[in-house]
């Protein structure tokens, strides 16, 4: 966390993605820390953000959920996380969460298990 700070504090750009396409807030999703999400939101850093040279952009809540990591998932649907929206593949979080608890806190949360957004098929 201190590195975090020290990087924010310096003026370094928190939502650079690295060679692979990561940024650091999908990496805290990925991990499940929840400290680092935290902070990084506080920062600033948005939830949801497009690829450079691609039509579609990262969720990190999609991350979360498949990831198994309830508290994360907790913390962005707490400030604000659509659970309806889809990530890079076209996948809305629901879809994602292969984890009892997650799914439960998504639905109690308003995901639907009928897929009728504006690219779905159903």
């Amino acid at each position: 966390m201190e590195i975090v700070e020290i990087l924010h504090e310096k003026g370094v750009n928190i939502a650079e993605r690295d060679a692979a396409g990561d940024r650091p807030l999908c990496i805290a999703f990925y991990h499940g820390h929840v400290e680092a999400v935290e902070k990084l939101l506080r920062y600033r850093e948005p939830p949801r953000m497009p690829f450079k040279n691609r039509p579609n952009e990262d969720s990190p809540l999609c991350i979360a959920a498949r990831a198994g990591h309830l508290d994360v998932v907790k913390c962005l649907t707490c400030k604000g996380g659509l659970v309806k929206q889809r990530d890079g593949y076209g996948y809305i979080p629901l879809r994602c969460a292969g984890h009892p608890e997650v799914l439960e806190l998504l639905l109690d949360d308003g995901a639907g298990f009928v897929d009728d957004g504006e690219d779905s098929n159903g």
